[in-house]
């Protein structure tokens, strides 16, 4: 059995410690940034479905078909709407219908960043400590 000094042994817990917290704040941070691309997207929905409500009854856009690569689109009747709500299911709803649940997954959406704000805020005080 080896005889390390207690100072090599505290300093290389201490060394594991701070890389555990690094790589959980690391980790935290991708987590983060993926609720704040929900949020955005939503955010975007919101505004669309907003500009819709008006006197909009079609309308011409782009969209992605893949690779990059853009495609104009007309959509004759933009009274309803289809809504990606999450696990590849899309809900066919009203414009009114949409902003209410791009309301809600907006909520959802800054709830989880405040969780990951404050487990961060954790970390970062013991990575302090």
């Amino acid at each position: 059995m080896h005889n390390l000094p207690m100072r090599y042994v505290r300093t290389s817990m201490e060394r594991t410690n701070q890389q555990q917290l690094l790589a959980g704040l690391q980790e935290l941070k991708a987590v983060h940034d993926r609720h704040q691309d929900v949020l955005n997207t939503y955010k975007d929905l919101e505004t669309t479905l907003r500009e819709l409500q008006g006197t909009l009854s079609s309308l011409q856009t782009h969209i992605s078909v893949g690779g990059g690569v853009m495609m104009q689109a007309e959509v004759p009747d933009t009274s309803r709407v289809f809504v990606d709500v999450g696990l590849g299911f899309k809900v066919e709803c009203s414009k009114e219908d949409g902003l209410r649940i791009a309301g809600l997954r907006q909520a959802a959406a800054q709830e989880q960043m405040n969780a990951c704000a404050m487990e961060a805020a954790k970390i970062q005080t013991a990575f302090k400590g």
